[in-house]
């Protein structure tokens, strides 16, 4: 091949390759803003859902404060402690949300619990603490099913479950019980030793139903 035609080749693909980089930048250039807004537009979304995710689990806490205010309060001293002692563990992400909202909503049950029982000063006799209990499997319907709050369950369905088999409702035992469950039943006792509850005065551990 004459010399002549060699550089009139080497000289069409450098052509070529300079007009494909160009083409690229140009089509860089131009969808740049449109990645750009539709990534500002994805994170708009999510802060707008998780925005009403927490409306909603806030609107359950204000409910649960309607029929007694100690609980509604207990709500939010028992998920913040359960957050610090799992930003301690190296939870985050999903399972620390989980954890938060069932450790907010643990007790979203109560909502179904006749006032007589709940609000009691005293401690409670057999047959109310059988209703008393109820409050577990009315808080697992109220939080199943509504996708977001599906994995709060493991502490509402698990939060009276000890780890020798004793607790309520399934006598669940040692590792068969959530790690949510367990970090939040930490948090509960802190909380129980710590503030006032209808049945006892603060500080102090009484008789009665627990929470």
């Amino acid at each position: 091949m004459p010399k002549w035609q060699q550089e009139q080749i080497f000289a069409n693909a450098l052509t070529v390759a300079l007009m494909t980089c160009l083409a690229s930048l140009l089509c860089g250039a131009a969808i740049y803003p449109v990645v750009v807004h539709l990534s500002t537009d994805n994170e708009r979304k999510a802060r707008e859902v998780l925005d009403s995710h927490i409306s909603m689990m806030e609107s359950l806490g204000r409910a649960i404060a309607k029929r007694d205010s100690d609980t509604g309060e207990h709500n939010y001293r028992v998920a913040w402690v359960s957050a610090r002692i799992a930003e301690e563990m190296g939870l985050t992400g999903h399972d620390m949300q989980a954890l938060i909202a069932g450790s907010f909503l643990h007790d979203v049950g109560k909502i179904g619990i006749p006032d007589a029982i709940l609000l009691k000063p005293g401690k409670l006799d057999e047959e109310e603490f059988v209703i008393m209990r109820t409050h577990v499997a009315l808080g697992e319907e109220i939080v199943t099913g509504m996708g977001w709050l599906d994995d709060a369950n493991a502490v509402v369905a698990a939060h009276h479950e000890k780890r020798d088999g004793s607790g309520y409702p399934r006598q669940l035992k040692g590792d068969a019980i959530p790690l949510a469950a367990c970090i939040f039943a930490v948090a509960d006792v802190f909380d129980a030793l710590s503030s006032k509850r209808p049945y006892k005065q603060r500080g102090r551990l009484g008789g009665g139903w627990g929470t």
